[in-house]
This record gives structure tokens, sequence and C-alpha cells, in this order.
């Protein structure tokens, strides 16, 4: 008797530890499969933002939600109210416009350091003009206070300019595609985050092969910079004939025409095997090097995640993700 039971036992125990084993390496490769991709961050505008205060000098109320691909879960939700800029004593490029608006807050970017943290940018549009804030965001900390400070963007060539998308490159260098009111023409330019101003005639790429940012030709719309893990950008890129295309933003080889660098057509976006009918509302790279599309195509009250086919350009649906702008964190 005494050795059938320690039969049941031995089997129990190795049923158990078979268990164990088998949930461990599910777990394992769970967690190396979501480490190839990444923690994704989704941030959107809070609703009823106060719009009576002063707009120039104070961040939007935003929303920011991590989430774990993999699992499906939800990692967090931070609820960041509005914050006064540093540099609320510089005058920004902001001028009244002629027609009356109702103000409007949009987040334009969502992008991440090479220490982990956000930069969110935010731009107010009314009949007052147009202001770009950044948002600080630390991703990584355990702190109670996410916001590590927030700045107004500055010395825009002309009023009312805004940054309408911001990639960060591997070396910690902001560039942002600049338009008036999100449509042609638009320019690349660099931005210095520590006094939040847009650097002007200065070239951060010099050492590099000595390639300034390319031109955009001004009936074309680039958006929704995205850089991956070798430092190669790409966004999307409209023009006269308004279907949406991936592009890749050459900064290491110069036109033989103008000297700069160059963008360059790759594949025309598409789901179900029909183009875009608009564009996309953010890209951006996995730690894996998959690109992934926030995008309503089929105009839902939230927004959708897709994979990109960066060969052919077809897309193809992940889930429902509710934000305006993304990126992943490694």
């Amino acid at each position: 008797m005494s050795f059938i039971i320690r039969r049941r036992r031995f089997g129990h125990i190795a049923i158990a530890s078979a268990t164990a084993t088998l949930l461990s390496n599910l777990t394992g490769k769970a967690l190396a499969q979501q480490t190839r991709i990444g923690n994704i961050y989704g941030v959107k505008v809070k609703k009823n933002n106060n719009q009576s205060v002063d707009v120039e000098n104070t961040t939007p109320g935003i929303i920011v939600t991590s989430a774990n691909l993999i699992s499906n879960l939800i990692n967090l939700v931070l609820d960041i109210p509005g914050a006064l800029v540093e540099n609320s004593g510089k005058r920004s490029e902001r001028k009244n416009k002629a027609l009356s608006l109702s103000p409007r807050e949009r987040i334009t970017a969502c992008t991440a350091l090479p220490d982990g943290t956000l930069i969110i940018s935010s731009v107010s549009s009314s009949r007052r003009g147009d202001v770009t804030r950044f948002m600080f965001v630390d991703s990584k900390s355990n702190a109670k206070s996410k916001l590590k400070k927030a700045l107004k963007i500055t010395n825009f060539k002309k009023n009312n300019d805004v940054l309408e998308s911001v990639v960060a490159t591997k070396d910690g260098t902001l560039i942002g595609a600049i338009s008036s009111a999100g449509v042609p023409p638009f320019e690349l330019g660099t931005i210095d985050y520590q006094k939040g101003e847009v650097i002007s005639d200065i070239n951060p790429f010099q050492s590099i092969n000595n390639s300034p940012l390319p031109e955009i030709p001004p009936d074309q719309r680039i958006a929704n910079l995205t850089a991956s893990s070798d430092g190669t950008i790409y966004a999307t890129r409209i023009g006269a004939e308004s279907s949406v295309k991936l592009a890749k933003i050459d900064l290491f080889n110069k036109s033989r025409i103008t000297g700069k660098g160059r963008i360059i057509n790759l594949v025309e976006l598409s789901f179900n095997d029909k183009p875009l009918g608009n564009d996309v509302l953010d890209l951006a790279f996995s730690a894996a090097d998959q690109l992934y599309a926030l995008a309503n195509i089929d105009y839902q009250e939230t927004n959708s995640l897709y994979t990109v086919d960066m060969k052919t350009g077809k897309m193809k649906f992940v889930k429902r993700f509710d934000a305006d702008k993304f990126v992943f964190i490694p």
C-alpha cells in the first residue's frame, strides 16, 4: 500500500513539475516575445480641457496608456493634468487669425528619447493663433509625478507654424515636420528640446556626409515621422495624386540636384487590397523593427493598430487602440 501511495505521490509531483516547467517555458517565451516587441505607449487629449486658461503657456491634460500587445493587458494608465511651461517668458510666433475658430487641442507626436523619456507634442489652434508645446513624461521611473517638465516651442520662421510630427534619432536629435494648419507647404527642421526652440540655419548632420535635411516639394505633405533601430527615418508622404505612400528620409546620401538629403517613395499603403483613402494617424517601429500604423480606416469611435508590410505596403489589423499617437519603448 505504501508503495502505491508513493507511486501516486511521484505521479502528482511529476505532473506538477511538468506543469511548472511548461508554464515557465510559456512565460519565458512570452517575455522574450514581448521584449522583442517592446511596450506600446499611446497618448490622447483628455476631454473637456479648460480652454479659458492661457493655452500658449499651459499644456493640455492628457491620458497616457501603456499596453502589452502579447497579453492584451494594460500595464498602466496615466492621467496627467495640464501644466505651466518653463519658458513662459518667451514669445511664440502666434498671431490672431481673421476667421473665428473654436479652440482645439490635438496631439501631433509621441516619440521617445534614448533614456525612455516620452516627448509628447500638442498643438492648440484657435482664433488667437496656433502654438506647439512639449510634455516630457518619464516612462520608467516609479516617481508619483510622471511629468518631468513642459515647454512651448518657439523660433518658427512663420507665424502660426507648428510641429505636425516629431521623431527622436538614435543620438537624441529631434527632427520635426513643420507646417501651418497641417497643410502644405511642409518643411523639415530640428528642435532643441532643452530650450524649446526650432533650430535655424544649423545642420546637426553636418558631420555625417555633409548632408542637410531634404526639401519637401511645396505640394506635398510629410507626416508620421518614425525611426527604425538602424536610425533610418520613415514617414508617410502625400502628393497631388492623393495616394498615401511610405517614404524613407535619406539623410546620408545627397541629391545631385539639391545637394541635400532625399525623400524616397517606397510603397503605397493599402488595406484589404485597396489603397488608403486617408493618411494614417501615426507610424512606429517595435523593438523587433516591425512597422505599425495607427489609423481609423473603418471610421470607428476608437482607432486601431495595424502592422505594415514595408515591401508591399499592405496593412493588417491587430487590435483597437484608444490613442491619437503612439510609440514603442523596449
